[in-house]
């Protein structure tokens, strides 16, 4: 038991613990923070611009006379009332169409494969017309 003893005096028994290491988050949330506040600072808070649309539901009214129906369909072509048109035709049919029926509304019937280019060209060319926003549906067919 002596010796035993002399044993632990000269060699200090340590616990037999293991170091315990411990992750430092604040670097990484120092980072994250710099990085919300990067993208917070540059993100754009500007509203795009695009064609404004009416639907024909919302802009119905209660015209004497049946709405003057315009449809673009696939590949471009164009029918006004039912009539193939040329383009640039638009704009002196439907102001004729409009001096014959004054209280009838335009409504533009687009089919779903149509390019937008060909909805925007009608829409121009109405608004050369003076016929403002007229409702556009789609044609599902």
């Amino acid at each position: 038991m002596q010796v035993l003893s002399q044993y632990r005096m000269h060699f200090k028994v340590q616990p037999n613990h293991a170091q315990e290491s411990e992750v430092d988050l604040t670097p990484m949330l120092d980072v994250v923070f710099i990085i919300l506040i990067f993208f917070i600072v540059t993100a754009s808070f500007i509203k795009e611009s695009g064609l404004t649309l009416n639907s024909p539901l919302a802009s119905e009214d209660k015209a004497k006379h049946s709405p003057i129906v315009l449809e673009v369909l696939q590949a471009g072509r164009i029918k006004i009332e039912g009539i193939a048109v040329d383009a640039r035709a638009i704009k002196p049919v439907v102001t004729r169409l409009t001096a014959e029926k004054p209280d009838a509304s335009v409504v533009v019937r687009v089919h779903k494969s149509s390019k937008t280019q060909h909805v925007v060209t009608v829409l121009d060319a109405l608004k050369s017309a003076n016929v403002d926003q007229p409702p556009v549906s789609l044609i599902k067919s």
